[in-house]
């Protein structure tokens, strides 16, 4: 009997193990479809937000002029005032203190050899500045923290480190962005730029051209076009195709044909400065800019990032939360600097941490202007779009909630990672979820209400 018996008891616990396993993993798909099902029961449409009459214009022809008028003189700053956001003594302070932090704590990078003291010696700051002139960008390129192709990654054994953000990722730039180089590389490769976003950082030397007085005045002395769709290809006169738009770019116009117009792209010549090269806009991708600011046309372009992944410091060319609003709103003439923090700051601040959930959704549902409203906690920033049944939704490009698993740590389960509309407490029902954005609401900002 006792051969039997000890069959029997193998086989219990093996069925036992196997039954627990079982339900470990449909637990865990329970939990991992949760998050995809509370999405999804909100519509993702922005345009199902709108109220009645929101195609008239949600601001006065004065304000609007006003709000192109800034954006042409931020945008063309590091042309006109490079120095309008930060000094070139502050720029190398920072510099300083940035290469003697990573000199003392190496973070941890994909490739092990790279010398922290070969970075130093590239970047010379003992020559700094070595190079002042202003330049563009002539293709779509990555800003980057240092002077390498090289992504950097947290420690992947630390909890919430082993996600796909790339420390050395500052931005990522469309083609004919205006530049202000401060300072290249010993090797020449790299060239430390201020940029029209209130940001510095590294671009290659490849990725742009010298610009010149005659260059500048003819480039701002035009109509602009705005690309309003991602990924759709621009061909010049001889029918090739150079580069795929991107929502916001912006190009000079030469001539406005009947299903296309005909633009300007920065080339770069033999001698390294820009040279103007013409290429061809397809009118169902691109408009006049800037377009008129009504809430109905700021939610159907904002429908066009829909779903679209989620890309820290816009690796890949992909987006996160900033660049997604900065892109959203480029085609509006408004203009917003590169990180979320930032954004907040940009129009009328409103803060709210001294309030309650419940408070804080009720001063938004009430006094937000939809699509025109930003809402922002501490390294994220949405976009307010408006109410359904008294609860206050957001449009926006999160990268996860902070779900914990059963041993307490940070679970993959709660990744969003793309463009999404949710409520403010998405999550809140889920099991062991850490927190929701509407308790981390720190303030929202009007972009355009009281402007000056």
């Amino acid at each position: 009997m006792k051969p039997t018996s000890f069959l029997t008891s193998r086989t219990t616990s093996l069925l036992i193990t196997i039954c627990l396993t079982c339900c470990l993993i449909l637990c865990g798909c329970v939990s991992s479809n949760s998050l995809e099902q509370e999405i999804n029961k909100i519509p993702q449409n922005n345009l199902v937000f709108l109220k009645n009459n929101q195609n008239i214009p949600a601001v006065s022809p004065k304000i609007a002029l006003r709000l192109k008028e800034k954006y042409i003189k931020d945008f063309f700053a590091p042309w006109e005032t490079p120095f309008l956001w930060q000094n070139q003594n502050s720029i190398k302070a920072d510099y300083t203190k940035i290469l003697r932090n990573f000199t003392k704590h190496p973070v941890w990078y994909a490739n092990p050899s790279l010398s922290t003291i070969h970075i130093k010696n590239n970047i010379n700051l003992a020559t700094y500045p070595n190079l002042k002139l202003r330049a563009i960008t002539i293709r779509a390129t990555n800003l980057r923290f240092l002077p390498i192709d090289q992504p950097s990654f947290g420690d992947w054994r630390k909890e919430g480190k082993n996600h796909p953000f790339d420390n050395f990722q500052t931005a990522f730039l469309n083609i004919n962005v205006p530049l202000f180089i401060l300072h290249t590389t010993h090797d020449r490769v790299w060239d430390l730029v201020i940029t029209p976003y209130n940001c510095v950082g590294w671009v290659k030397s490849t990725d742009l051209a010298y610009v010149d007085n005659n260059f500048i005045n003819d480039w701002q002395n035009h109509t602009f076009i705005v690309a309003t769709k991602d990924a759709q290809p621009i061909y010049d006169d001889n029918g090739q195709r150079p580069i795929n738009s991107r929502i916001g770019d912006l190009f000079p116009l030469l001539t406005n044909n009947y299903s296309s117009y005909q633009v300007l792209v920065a080339a770069k010549n033999q001698t390294g400065y820009a040279q103007f090269k013409t290429v061809n806009l397809n009118k169902q991708f691109s408009e006049i800019w800037p377009l008129k600011i009504t809430t109905k046309n700021i939610a159907s372009l904002a429908n066009r990032f829909l779903g679209k992944r989620y890309g820290w410091g816009g690796v890949h060319g992909l987006r996160d939360c900033s660049s997604t609003m900065q892109a959203l709103f480029t085609p509006f003439g408004i203009w917003l600097p590169r990180n979320s923090t930032a954004q907040a700051d940009t129009g009328e601040f409103i803060p709210l941490d001294d309030y309650s959930d419940r408070q804080k959704e009720k001063i938004i549902r009430k006094t937000g202007q939809p699509f025109l409203t930003l809402i922002w906690l501490h390294g994220h920033i949405m976009l307010y779009i408006g109410e359904i049944n008294g609860k206050a939704y957001a449009f926006h490009d999160p990268w996860r909630l902070h779900i914990k698993n059963s041993a307490g740590h940070l679970d993959q389960r709660g990744i969003i990672g793309r463009t999404v509309i949710t409520s403010l407490d998405i999550g809140k029902n889920l099991r062991n979820n850490n927190w929701v954005y509407l308790e981390l609401i720190s303030g929202m900002t009007f972009l355009v209400k009281n402007y000056n």
